[in-house]
Formats: structure tokens, C-alpha cells, sequence
């Protein structure tokens, strides 16, 4: 009968990184390039190392991703070391280091 009402709502996101553990650059359009997946994030740094520590690649876009070359040639088939700095939303830094494969 003439009555309103207000109310509001806090939503917080919380950042999240999906990030697969194998990829097959074979060109079949499917799984060609590792890719993770963020959430929550407003920037990101990906490097990818080998197994000695070499810097192979490296992107700072959120759509970024490695297509298993370097310097134009594809690598071997091995497992392939990732470190990923983000920053959030919030301001928060995050660092996760792990490992892919790279399956040809």
C-alpha cells in the first residue's frame, strides 16, 4: 500500500586460476595451446621454463597462452615448468608454480 523498500547486496569474487596439467600442439584445433583460465584477476605474468630453467616463453595478457615453441620451433615432447604472478581485483598478489605436458 504504498510502500518501498531498499536493500543491497555484497558480492565478493574470489580470484581463481584453472590451470590444465598437459596440451597437445598438433594443430587439430583442439588443446593446441596451454591456456589457464583466470577469474578475479586484473593482470597476470606467465613464464614458461624447461626442465633446466630456461626461459622459453613468456605473456602478460589474460588471453595469452604458449602454442609449445620456441623462437618459431616447436619443443619436444617433455613436461615443462610454469610460474604464474596475478594480481586481483583487491590488489592481492598471487604466485603459482607448477608443471605441464606437452604431448605430441
Amino acid at each position: 500500500d504504498g510502500c518501498s523498500a531498499l536493500d543491497s547486496v555484497e558480492i565478493e569474487i574470489q580470484p581463481t586460476i584453472y590451470v590444465p596439467n598437459a596440451f597437445t600442439p598438433n594443430g587439430d584445433g583442439d588443446n593446441d595451446v596451454f591456456r589457464p583460465k583466470f577469474t578475479g584477476y586484473k593482470s597476470i605474468e606467465v613464464y614458461i621454463f624447461n626442465r633446466w630453467g630456461q626461459l622459453l616463453y613468456k605473456w602478460n595478457t589474460l588471453d595469452g597462452g604458449w602454442d609449445g615453441t620456441y623462437k618459431g620451433d616447436p619443443v619436444q615432447q617433455d613436461t615443462y615448468v610454469y610460474m604464474i604472478k596475478a594480481v586481483s581485483y583487491l590488489n592481492k598478489t598471487y604466485n603459482k608454480i607448477g608443471d605441464v605436458n606437452l604431448i605430441r
